[in-house]
Order: C-alpha cells, then structure tokens, then sequence
C-alpha cells in the first residue's frame, strides 16, 4: 500500500507502477492490468498520466481504467443472468431514490430515513428478496415501498451496483473469469472504500497470490482527524512518503 499526502504524486506514482509492471509482461497475453478509482474525474485523470509513460496501443488493449460504479456495472450487466436478473435491466443515471421520493411529494423526513434504510441493507452481498426481507425486519415501511417500485421500474440504483457485483464475486465461476482475467489490480484512493468495495476488490485476487494488488491511499492531517480506514489491506507492504 502506497500512503502520501495529496498532492505528493501518488497517481504519478500509480501510472509509473503500471509503466512498470507492464515492462516485466504483467497485462500481457491477452490480460489486462485493471486500475480502479472512484470518480469519473478521477479515472479521466489517471488515463491521463498513463498516457505519458505508455504508447496509445498499450494502454488501450493493457489497462482497464474504470470506477467502482462501472466496474460493477460491468460484472452485472455480463453476469446477470447467474442471479436471476435480466442483462437488460436499466442502470442507474442518476439519484433515482431522490427522484422518485420528490416525485411522490415526500419531504426531507420521509426521503432521509428510507434512504438511509435502502443504503445500510445493500451494504450486504443480497439479492433482492433478502434486502426486502431485511427492509421488513428493519421496520423501513418507506423504504419498503421504494424497493417494491424499483423493481417494478426494472431498474437499479447506485447502491444496487456494488451490491450485485460483490454477489455475483461470490459464485467462484463468476470470480474466477476476473481473476484470470485481471493481472493485476490497483486500486486508488483506497481510504474511502466501502468494506463492500474492498471485498470485491480482494474477490479479484484472492485465489492467485501472485497477482499484484497495489493500494493507494490519501493521507492529511485533517483525514487523521475526521476519519479512519475502514479496512487495512492484509499482505502488501506500505510505503510511506
């Protein structure tokens, strides 16, 4: 894990490690080095800086820059079916929870607790009828309600993303396309993952320990003061600047 304040070059240093592990064949043969973060902006960035140490050619048929959100989309929308889910289901574009709670004319009292209930429940690898199950037992009747038209809708929301790829990485078939798919895994801005992203993360190389999986964290004085990681990354070493 590589730990740096902002600002000191640590996606200099995340498109270096790719130049890097590149040059000794990782992402070779057909696989791919995947690189996650969480912002579009953040991605867009990242391509940037890859695009000063390897060749048009390489970055595009080598890496894998993508965020948390689209890679799940990815894994879900290819492995739908393997939990009952139609591939086509729509994908979310926006808040469609706010939406459709401002479009049933709920005020900031209603919207917060079944946001919020909707949110913690699919904070877990569930499927669907389990997160309903969980919604009841909670006692979110206004969450309940939400979930029952989502369905209806057939659409999914941005906390249902994470929730189905971290479901779907626990079918060893499903997993094991990834990881022999992916080289490599590095994974930016490591200090806000959810537990649920990092447990889809660590899916990805889990099984091969000869897989890289390089971490990078943000580390200021007002993080140390406001918040800690949620999870420490086991087996690689930190590095510190």
């Amino acid at each position: 894990m590589v730990v740096a304040p902002a600002g000191c070059g640590k996606t200099e240093a995340l498109a270096l490690r790719v130049a890097g592990l590149i040059e000794r064949g990782v992402g070779g043969g057909g696989k791919r080095i995947l690189v996650s973060t969480f912002s579009n902006r953040a991605r867009d960035n990242i391509r940037d800086r890859m695009r000063a140490y390897l060749p048009t050619g390489t970055l595009r048929d080598r890496v894998t820059v993508t965020n948390f959100h689209g890679l799940s989309a990815r894994i879900v929308r290819a492995h739908a079916r393997t939990i009952g889910l139609d591939p086509e289901i729509t994908l979310p574009e926006s808040d469609w929870v706010g939406e459709q709670c401002r479009r049933w004319g709920w005020g900031w009292g209603q919207i917060g607790p079944a946001a919020q209930a909707l949110k913690t429940a699919k904070q877990q690898a569930l499927d669907d009828v389990a997160v309903e199950r969980l919604l009841l037992d909670m006692g979110a009747s206004g969450a309940v309600e939400l979930e029952r038209e989502r369905l209806l809708q057939h659409r999914l929301t941005y906390d249902d993303l994470p929730r189905l790829a971290e479901l779907l990485l626990t079918n060893e078939s499903v997993a094991s396309l990834y990881r022999n798919h992916f080289d490599a895994v590095v994974v930016d801005e490591f200090q806000d993952l959810t537990p649920q992203q990092y447990e889809s993360c660590r899916q990805l190389v889990t099984a091969r320990r000869r897989t890289p999986a390089i971490w990078l964290k943000e580390s200021t004085a007002l993080r140390a003061l406001t918040r800690q990681p949620l999870m420490q990354p086991s087996g690689p070493s930190v590095r510190r600047w």
